[in-house]
């Protein structure tokens, strides 16, 4: 049976559920994000910060060959030599971190020209002590059209992660948007699931407690037909189905009563008329409520239309309404 009890946990049970569905939901999407992002920093930064690095290293060794021309040979060569590593380095990096379409190409052909330069500088350094002259326009022919070439791919490998990058970090900002979209939606559609069972819940309830007030007030004032609709099998049902017998019974008894009430009235009347004395019957405000024929006849004649009146209005003797207004006072007949 579904009882009261078990709708409101049901309700309440949906709403809990639609609740735990946007954290989860949100969770994920944050998930998501935080993949991305991370994907992002992964994939594409540690690309750019190679090309950088070898950037910096390349110019580096292009001063080294300078100085080598300028006749600092020993201080130009350390300096060379001091930044083939880290080029070298950042170039296995950038190699370990190939993701993008067309990345692979670019790092194979800069490994290619590099290795071409390294050449071109030894070269370069036994021409140097040989013929200066031929040197200087070595370099200005092979190794710095070389070296800007260099340059160029590795210019070229950062912007094409920088790119990367980019389209990397607007499709965060569109799932950001669709995570706060979704969040918006779902919490919206529950907000409104939610006020709709509350407004449901609130009729369930109010609706039969409505019914029973409005039919207790009938009740409270004499209509014993009153009943209240039951809907379903809940306790609201079974409380309604109570108050339907309890009325019932209690129109049962009224009517009881009543009939009891009408033969009591008459057998009183009976007794009041077969009395041979006079008989007048007063309440407590000393109004006539009934007398025998012997009254009549005794009070001259008082008319039956006499009955609810006040017995000043019938018979204006003072004498006697202080007789009786003294015998109600005490109780006792006056002497």
């Amino acid at each position: 049976m579904w009882t009261f009890r078990r709708k409101i946990l049901l309700g309440y049970g949906a709403g809990l559920f639609l609740i735990i569905v946007v954290l989860a939901g949100a969770m994920t999407l944050l998930l998501r994000l935080g993949r991305a992002s991370e994907s992002i920093l992964r994939e594409n930064y540690q690309s750019i910060l190679a090309a950088e690095n070898m950037i910096d290293a390349a110019e580096r060794q292009d001063s080294a060959t300078l100085l080598i021309l300028l006749g600092y040979e020993q201080q130009g060569v350390s300096e060379f030599r001091g930044n083939e590593a880290p080029f070298l380095q950042w170039l296995g990096r950038a190699k370990d971190n190939i993701t993008i379409p067309g990345e692979k190409e670019i790092i194979d052909n800069l490994e290619v020209k590099y290795t071409l330069y390294l050449k071109e500088v030894s070269d370069l350094l036994f021409l140097q002590r040989t013929d200066p002259p031929a040197a200087v326009n070595r370099y200005h022919e092979v190794i710095l059209p070389l070296f800007r070439s260099i340059l160029e791919t590795c210019i070229k490998l950062r912007e094409l992660n920088h790119e990367t990058m980019y389209a990397a970090s607007m499709r965060a900002g569109k799932q950001a948007v669709q995570a706060v979209f979704s969040i918006l939606i779902i919490g919206g559609v529950s907000v409104l699931l939610v006020i709709v069972f509350s407004l449901f819940l609130s009729r369930l309830i109010s609706r039969p407690v409505s019914e029973l007030k409005e039919a207790a007030l009938r009740l409270a004032q004499g209509s014993y037909d009153v009943q209240v609709p039951v809907r379903g099998s809940d306790e609201l049902a079974l409380l309604a189905t109570q108050f339907n017998l309890m009325v019932e019974k209690l129109k049962q008894f009224h009517e009881m009563n009543i009939d009891r009430i009408i033969a009591e009235k008459r057998k009183s009347e009976a007794i009041i008329s077969s009395v041979d004395d006079g008989l007048l019957v007063l309440d407590e405000n000393l109004r006539i409520t009934n007398l025998n024929p012997e009254a009549t006849k005794i009070f001259g004649g008082i008319p039956e239309g006499c009955l609810g009146k006040h017995i000043l209005e019938v018979m204006p003797e003072k004498k006697l309404f202080h007789f009786i207004r003294t015998t109600l006072a005490s109780g006792q007949a006056p002497r």
